[in-house]
């Protein structure tokens, strides 16, 4: 028997069924903007590889990676700011020429204007998840539910072990996981990746 969208509400409270579409239609969308951010940081990331020179590189490990600030980059390279400031110019520049195609193509024909100020934003893409933050935010959510990690784990379906895994650096969720996390801890899966919302 085939249930289409419409017996279905039928079937149910018109209401509630509204809601689960809602919620059905924002889990998808924030798994395809996960997608897409992954997608942009292995690009910033391949450009940074492939199309700097070795000082540019060490410019974007030491301000972009390390978090210095400009002027102590200057200083520990015994060059001088405005060099730096150069540097990151033409560096920007690079990112935008090299993925400004791929952005238009991953997020669908967006203005020029708005096509740099994505690529522009090339220290927050090319970051590294930071699997200690991850860490700490999923603990601070367990702690949150006052839940076991045994507890945590008939409630969510996913193994006593994989979940001690998930919460010590290093260990990678599967989507499925992150799936099942994100929905048991109402939030998104950008917070529980990124910090935010």
């Amino acid at each position: 028997m085939n249930i289409n969208d419409e017996s279905l509400e039928r079937c149910f409270d018109a209401e509630a069924f509204r809601s689960w579409q809602s919620k059905a239609r924002e889990a998808e969308r924030e798994e395809m903007l996960l997608r897409r951010k992954e997608e942009l940081q292995r690009l910033v990331r391949k450009v940074i590889r492939e199309e700097l020179d070795e000082f540019d590189r060490r410019l974007v490990e030491l301000h972009w990676y390390k978090g210095l600030s400009k002027s102590t980059v200057a200083e520990m390279l015994s060059v001088d700011r405005t060099t730096v400031h150069r540097h990151f110019t033409k560096i920007n520049e690079t990112v935008y020429e090299k993925l400004k195609y791929a952005v238009e193509l991953i997020y669908g024909g967006n203005s020029e204007k708005e096509i740099k100020a994505i690529t522009e934003n090339s220290k927050t893409l090319s970051s590294h998840i930071n699997a200690d933050e991850i860490s700490t935010r999923l603990k601070s959510l367990r702690a949150r539910e006052c839940l076991t990690v045994e507890h945590l784990s008939i409630k969510t379906d996913i193994s006593q072990l994989r979940l001690k895994q998930i919460e010590k650096r290093g260990s990678v969720m599967t989507m499925a996981e992150l799936k099942k996390l994100t929905a048991f801890y109402r939030v998104s899966c950008n917070y529980i990746i990124f910090g935010t919302d």
